[in-house]
This record gives structure tokens, sequence and C-alpha cells, in this order.
């Protein structure tokens, strides 16, 4: 009781100062609460500049897959999921050591002539990507002719067509060197394979994105074939001998761009989820939950801008009640 007669008759004795600890105090205060709001506000920037730039969501890679047939029924059971858009199965590679040929005439690699006017080759990469018959992703667009990856039609994007001057109706032969075993012996055997150039393509928004941070030597010079091909890609072009499934969330069910705390609870529960379907498949595989990572990192960052202005403006409120 005396405690709070001593605080009234301060009070009374000089309301003035009382005022200006008020104001000292609850301006600060203000200015942090109006802070930390707008850093709120930023971290929802940050995460629609993060889903703008993403390419795939979730990225799960099959090792030694020798045998892909399986491949639709695991996308089936994975877009049951609640929160999952649709996966795509792709297997990539690039073709190094091979020759391309059209009309019986060598179009790749390419001959250049050097300084001297000699002949050269020039050998670089032109990436493969080995999708579903009736891919679902609507983010290709179609330049020349119709996508339509049944047989063995083959899509090439417009860097390529440039280069090696393809269009649709082109018939190509990809033709390399094979070492196998016969009789116990190591003979050469030349693997060729007809395509027929059914589209001329350019890949647009997330698929652009995906396809282009697969390959860091990526320049847009890719063929587009089916999935049948992609046991002799492996077997016969020296792919590497695993499968991906691309998987693509449903941002509007998983993600809450004002709590970035219950987006990653929601993407956590979609990994656990899928991780059930693949031990039901394969037993050698990873998944890697890219927009789990670069959420995590809008978090992270909301929270260093917390922090920084957090601490210039605490001690003005300190400063404000040890001078009163």
């Amino acid at each position: 009781m005396s405690t709070l007669t001593f605080i009234l008759k301060s009070v009374l004795r000089n309301p003035k100062r009382l005022l200006m600890l008020i104001l000292g105090v609850a301006l600060p205060l203000m200015l942090l609460i109006g802070t930390f709001l707008t850093v709120e506000y930023l971290g929802r920037e940050f995460l629609a500049e993060t889903l703008e730039n993403i390419g795939v969501d979730i990225e799960v890679s099959v090792f030694g897959a020798a045998n892909i047939s399986n491949y639709m029924d695991v996308i089936e059971d994975l877009e049951k999921i609640d929160g999952i858009a649709n996966v795509e199965a792709v297997v990539p590679g690039y073709l190094g050591a091979c020759n391309i040929t059209k009309d019986g005439e060598l179009i790749w690699p390419l001959r250049e002539k050097n300084a001297k006017n000699y002949t050269m080759l020039t050998y670089s990469k032109i990436h493969v990507f080995c999708f579903r018959p009736n891919f679902s992703s609507n983010e290709i667009g179609i330049l020349n002719g119709t996508l339509d990856l049944i047989g063995n039609n083959v899509a090439v994007t417009a860097k390529l067509a440039e280069v090696l001057k393809l269009q649709p109706g082109d018939k190509i032969t990809l033709s390399r060197q094979h070492w196998k075993e016969e009789n116990g012996e190591m003979e050469v055997e030349i693997v060729k394979v007809n395509f027929t150039v059914c589209s001329v393509i350019e890949f647009k928004g997330r698929l652009e994105n995906a396809i282009s941070g697969e390959f860091s030597s990526y320049q847009c010079l890719c063929f587009i074939v089916s999935m049948d091909f992609a046991q002799i890609f492996i077997e016969k072009f020296n792919f590497s001998p695993f499968l991906e499934y691309w998987v693509f969330v449903d941002y509007d069910k998983v993600l809450n761009p004002w709590s970035v705390d219950w987006s990653i609870i929601g993407l956590r529960r979609l990994e656990r989820e899928i991780e059930i379907v693949l031990h039901k498949n394969y037993s050698d595989f990873s998944i890697t939950n890219i927009l789990l990572y670069e959420i995590k990192n809008c978090r992270e960052r909301v929270y260093y801008l917390k922090f920084g202005f957090g601490s210039t403006i605490l001690p003005v409120i300190l400063l404000a009640f040890l001078l009163y």
C-alpha cells in the first residue's frame, strides 16, 4: 500500500515527468509493433518472390532404377496425396559422344573452320528429357508442329532447331558406339535410334525453372522424348540409371502466406506421405524438399529483420525508464 501511495504522490507532484515517460515508452513500442508488422508483410513478399522463381517443389531421385515400367502407378499414388497438384516422372541425361544425322548427312557434332582453315568437330551437350507421353505440364509453348510424344516422335527446343536446322517432319538418327561383351571379349556395337521431329517448343514458367535448374550447363539444347526410350538411353547412351519424380505442390492448399511456420508443417506432412508411397515401390531413393528449404530461408530473413529492428528500438525504451 505504501508503494502505491508513493507512486500516486510522485505522479501528482510531477505529472509532466509521467507524460514524458509514457511518450518515451509508448512511441518506441508503437514503432516496434509497426516495424514487426511491416517485416511480416515483407516476409509475405519474400515468399511470393520465391514461389515465382522456384521450379520443382519436391524432387525425388530413385537410384538404380533399372526397371522404370511402374512409374505411372507411382505417379497415381503420389497425386492422390492431398496438397499435391501434379507429378511428372522424368529420366534426364545428355548426349555426349553421339552423332546425329539427317537424310544421311552429319548435323551433330558441328563442323567448324578454325583460323588455319582446318575442319574441326565441335562437341557440346544436348540434353535429353524422357517424359511420359501425356505429361500434364501445360508450360510448354509450341512454336511449330504438334506436341505428340508417341512412337518415335521427338520435340526439340527452338535453340536446338536453329542450330541443327530442324523442323517438324524431319527424320533424324542418333548413333553411338557402345561396348558390349561377346563370348568373353569386348566388341564395339553401333547403336542407332531413329526419331521424327514432331514439334519445335519453348519452356515456360515453372517447367522452364525446373529444366534450367537441372544442369548448370543448360543452354536450351534439348530433346524431349517419350519415357519408352528411357531404358534405351540408360543402357546404350550411358545415361545415369536413375529416375526422377518432379512433385508440384498445390500452394493454395499447403501454404499460408501469413504463417511461414504453418507452411513448413504442411510441407513436412507432404514429405512424410511421399516417403510412405516410395517405400512401397523402391528401396533406394532420396527426397529433396526444395520448397521447404526456400521457405525456411524466407523465415530466417524475417527473423533477422525483426532482430535487427528490435535491437535498435529496445535500448530507447530502457533509456526512457532510466531517465525516469
